[in-house]
């Protein structure tokens, strides 16, 4: 089960006491986050994790929304595996300060952190502000 697979590898790359896990059934698994890591920032918000057994969702406070979606609905063991080691990196490298994020109301975007600065229409589409999981950064 997806589910099972990701909170044991949350738990092996982050130690338990780095998030909260939420009793969620099947059918609020939408509504609810499976798993909570509190905000370093208040700005940035909560990070928060949905799984619906071939999709894993990560909300970056209100700012932005990955997306992780298996090719299939019924999932292999290994495919279990896959999504959720992906999930494990994808936070990893957020929680390290490495993707840089901007939007807001979920419907932001993300990116490698880098020092360019963004697009005229990427600051347009999604507001001025960037921000890394420590907080917002100058203009990028």
């Amino acid at each position: 089960m997806l589910r099972t697979e990701l909170l044991k590898a949350l738990s092996e790359s982050f130690g338990a006491e780095a998030f909260e896990v939420h009793s969620v059934s099947p059918n609020e698994c939408l509504n609810k986050p499976l798993v909570t890591f509190p905000a370093k920032h208040p700005e940035v918000g909560d990070l928060r994790v949905f799984e619906e057994q071939d999709r894993i969702e990560i909300y970056i406070g209100l700012i932005a929304r990955v997306a992780l979606i298996a090719d299939e609905s019924n999932l292999t063991k290994a495919q279990e595996l896959d999504l959720a080691g992906s999930a494990v990196s994808f936070i990893q490298q957020l929680l390290n300060d490495e993707i840089e994020f901007f939007g807001f109301a979920g419907s932001g975007a993300t990116r490698a952190r880098t020092n360019k600065r963004r697009s005229w229409w990427s600051r347009f589409s999604y507001g001025d502000k960037t921000y890394v999981w420590s907080g917002p950064i100058s203009a990028a």
